[in-house]
């Protein structure tokens, strides 16, 4: 996959892939990476992709985000 995404930066290609990126702030799930559809140009991200979740997948993906916010911070106050 790496191989694919660098390809897509050096051929400018405007592919769609999944990749880690900050969530969009219309995501509400505050600040955190997760692995969303994006369009990649020569320059990486040129921007995520809105996704259509129903209720559930909503509150699980801020589940998710929660979880993963929670864990980085433990691992600064470990530093």
């Amino acid at each position: 996959m790496l191989t694919r995404i660098v390809s897509a930066i050096l051929r400018d290609e405007h592919a769609v892939l999944t990749v880690s990126n900050l969530a969009p702030a219309q995501m509400n799930v505050g600040e955190v990476f997760l692995s969303l559809p994006a369009i990649i140009t020569g320059d990486g991200v040129d921007r995520v992709l809105p996704v259509q979740l129903n209720e559930e997948e909503s509150g699980a993906l801020k589940k998710s985000a929660h979880i993963l916010r929670r864990h980085l911070q433990m691992l600064d106050l470990s530093s």
